[in-house]
């Protein structure tokens, strides 16, 4: 867990650079809309944090990362609002919508094939680099700004019990349970994920583990790799069965959409609300209703 007091101070660096997200009420349930941010995801908020705790020559240097979508953009958007270069490592395969993505802050891409790239992570590659490497999720800067999600949270519900936590890598919801926990232990963390990806199947056996597991893996939504193990299982309420759900594609193929409160979100922003919806009864709220 991350000490509140460096949640507080990322946060507070970040808060120039990031949306104070609204909190939209959605049949008994509140989502916080953070696909509003700039680039579309919470991930501003932990890069900016982590850039900013650089020291001034490690950040004139510029910053490396490695990603394929959401992380990568909301490196680059740092980056450039920051007034510093930018390359993100990606796979060689990625789509060229998250290619372009990168592109249009100003980044550059380093496309990688599939198995070079989990080399160079193995061999943290990143040290042979002229830049400063920000981790995407395992980067304790990083998780503290997520943290401000849960700083925000309190501040605008003030009886809040029970908040669901889209779990990837584990570096969201050790943030915002760091900050919720380190004020309210009395609330509720509960992590969910798509059913193909491997945290929660590790922190059943008390080991990481890789391997992902059956269809619930979609774009953005899984893929081997390390995971904030420890950090995350300790955060997160391993409430039963009512957090594994698996995330389908729809008929065409296409990942699944929701329509909540006047605003539409797609792929890996779902699993939140869509464990609220297949789970109400679990969670003791009512029914979400999704729109494909």
């Amino acid at each position: 867990m991350i000490p509140l007091q460096r949640v507080r101070a990322a946060a507070a660096r970040a808060a120039p650079h990031v949306l104070r997200t609204p909190m939209v009420p959605v049949e008994g349930a509140l989502l916080k809309l953070e696909c509003l941010q700039p680039t579309g995801s919470f991930k501003v908020r932990g890069f900016f944090a982590a850039a900013l705790a650089l020291p001034p020559e490690s950040l004139r240097r510029g910053l490396l990362t490695v990603s394929a979508g959401n992380a990568a953009q909301a490196c680059a958007y740092a980056a450039k609002k920051l007034g510093v270069s930018c390359r993100v490592v990606m796979f060689d395969t990625a789509p060229e919508t998250k290619v372009a993505g990168v592109k249009r802050w100003g980044a550059t891409p380093i496309p990688m094939p599939r198995d070079q790239l989990f080399g160079w992570i193995a061999d943290e590659g990143w040290h042979n680099e002229p830049e400063s490497f920000i981790h995407p999720f395992a980067d304790e800067e990083v998780m503290a700004g997520h943290g401000g999600i849960g700083l925000e949270l309190l501040d605008d519900v003030p009886d809040l019990r029970r908040v669901v936590i889209p779990v990837g890598g584990g570096g969201l919801v050790t943030g915002i349970a760091s900050a919720i926990q380190g004020m309210r232990p009395e609330v509720e963390i509960i992590g969910v994920q798509s059913d193909g990806y491997p945290l929660r199947a590790a922190a059943q056996s008390g080991r990481p583990s890789a391997r992902l597991r059956g269809e619930g893996g979609r774009r953005g939504c899984r893929g081997p790799g390390l995971c904030r193990f420890g950090a995350a299982d300790a955060g997160a309420d391993d409430g039963g069965d009512h957090q594994r759900r698996q995330h389908r594609p729809g008929a065409s193929g296409e990942s699944p959409q929701l329509a909540l409160g006047r605003v539409i979100a797609h792929g890996p922003r779902l699993i939140a609300a869509i464990s609220i919806q297949t789970n109400n009864a679990t969670l003791g709220i009512q029914k979400i209703n999704p729109t494909t």
